[in-house]
């Protein structure tokens, strides 16, 4: 019972440590949005005057947000739009005009990039996102482990459950049913048995198998029917040995213990 309550409570602990797994990537997230708002705040303050690495971060941030820029250039480049610098309206490279502002265009359509240019930018950034998609690769795998091994342990535990489950039923299964027979009275009566009976029962628990009369330790053979002791105590030891004596499950070579009708390792009835 003690093993049975032990399993029952390392189930109860694989579920603990998959809601604790589950809130401490809630928190991780929670974190991640933290610093980015944290960083993003950090940058727009004192972005220019950060001191030492901070300096370094922030600079990076700096050259990722003129490369994001450019990329949308690009973009709208290949889409055949540019920008209005004065009211920041989206306007086709064939008006000269803004539509929205009436602002001139063509001094900026002067300035956009060559076609060489835009099209080894567009490979820069087809790059880019084939390194994000590689690292994006990566996490899905590492999650998909991480469940595996999960429902792996989840699958172990509630196997153990069900072995010893079956293994306290086979247990009751085998019991043996106490009998409610009364024992068989000796239908003979006669007084020299009685006599012999209590004689003997004081030093000896030797009875004749077949009539009951109690008998000497030395004695071979029933006063009373003729039986012969000797055969019935060798046939008897050989049946509680042959029971006693280990067997081998044929199915696996495992040993299977008296009394036990399945073997414990394959499940083979013997």
């Amino acid at each position: 019972m003690e093993f049975f309550d032990g399993m029952a409570q390392k189930t109860k602990n694989i579920s603990e440590i998959m809601k604790l797994t589950a809130a401490v990537s809630s928190e991780k997230e929670r974190q991640e949005k933290i610093y980015r708002e944290l960083g993003e705040t950090y940058y727009k303050v004192y972005g220019d005057r950060a001191e030492s690495e901070l300096m370094e971060m922030c600079t990076q941030i700096r050259e990722s947000k003129e490369t994001v820029e450019n990329y949308e250039k690009e973009i709208l480049a290949l889409k055949g739009i540019v920008v209005c610098p004065a009211c920041g309206y989206e306007v086709s490279i064939h008006f000269n005009f803004c539509n929205n502002c009436g602002h001139k265009m063509k001094e900026i359509q002067e300035e956009q990039p060559s076609v060489d240019e835009l099209i080894q930018e567009e490979e820069e950034l087809r790059e880019e996102e084939k390194l994000l998609a590689e690292k994006e690769e990566e996490a899905v795998e590492e999650d998909r482990i991480v469940k595996e091994i999960l429902e792996e342990e989840a699958s172990a535990a509630k196997e153990s459950v069900e072995e010893i489950l079956a293994e306290e039923q086979q247990s009751e299964e085998e019991v043996e049913p106490i009998s409610t027979e009364e024992p068989l009275e000796l239908e003979n009566e006669d007084p020299f048995v009685q006599e012999l009976q209590e004689a003997v029962s004081i030093s000896s628990e030797k009875v004749c198998k077949e009539c009951g009369a109690p008998m000497e330790e030395d004695q071979e053979f029933c006063i009373m029917c003729g039986t012969r002791y000797g055969e019935e105590k060798a046939e008897k030891e050989a049946e509680k040995e042959e029971e006693l004596q280990e067997r081998i499950c044929p199915n696996c070579g495992n040993i299977v213990k008296p009394g036990h009708l399945f073997c414990m390792e394959c499940g083979t009835k013997q």
